[in-house]
């Protein structure tokens, strides 16, 4: 039976931005319960589903600055690394104590305010993906002026308002194109655009590739889906 990947990059990341610990884990729980009865360590399916939890770890160390408080705790070497653990058990049994370190060090506020500013402007944006979005909207929501947001989500993570929201929309069209039959139409809509048309153009200049051609390229033959988010 073909291994599926059940989540994406961006579930995770947004629960530790959250400091939601109780939801991490039971996606995390999720996805080592299926790779726990893989005895080899070679298996695409379970590789990609552990490289789902690493890249969503280290975008949230990088993001946040984490990197030497994590290393003193726990190591973080073992992110780039898979080949350092004898099973699937080990590698997510190092991931949950990863996370609990990371979700510990959110909770003492390691995180300036900047940056915890800047995670709530990523969890409103990923919760209203559907509704129009603009950079006055997504302020008003956090409660800050445009030129203040805007100033603050840039300088945390390297990019504008409008570019996170169009990188947003995006990612979560991939995810509906692999992990559901749902029509063009109907994930342009779910994600925001306000046409197919203006989808389609997106997620071509985005993605290097029509939505068909990635539904048929990510979820072809080995029946596996492949969500690739990256850092938005």
């Amino acid at each position: 039976m073909c291994f599926i990947l059940i989540v994406s990059p961006f579930s995770f990341i947004l629960q530790m931005y959250r400091n939601d610990g109780g939801e991490h884990f039971r996606l995390l729980g999720q996805i080592a319960a299926a790779c726990d009865g893989i005895g080899s360590m070679h298996r695409l399916g379970a590789i990609k589903a552990c490289q789902t939890v690493l890249r969503a770890l280290i975008d949230y160390i990088q993001y946040c600055g984490l990197q030497e408080e994590a290393a003193l705790r726990v190591g973080i070497y073992q992110l780039y690394y898979l080949e350092h653990f004898n099973s699937w058990r080990e590698a997510f049994g190092y991931l949950r104590r990863l996370s609990g370190i990371l979700l510990d060090l959110a909770a003492r506020g390691e995180i300036g305010r900047e940056k915890k500013t800047a995670m709530r402007i990523r969890e409103h944006v990923e919760r209203d993906l559907s509704t129009a979005l603009s950079l006055a909207s997504v302020a008003a929501a956090v409660n800050y002026n445009s030129n203040y947001a805007s100033r603050i989500f840039k300088q945390a993570t390297g990019m504008g308002i409008p570019n996170y929201v169009t990188r947003a929309r995006v990612a979560k069209a991939q995810e509906y194109l692999t992990k559901t039959s749902c029509f063009i139409q109907q994930i342009a809509e779910k994600t925001g655009f306000d046409s197919p048309q203006h989808f389609a153009m997106v997620f071509k200049k985005l993605s290097g590739m029509t939505p068909n051609e990635y539904r048929k390229q990510h979820c072809g033959a080995s029946g596996e889906s492949r969500l690739g988010l990256g850092s938005l």
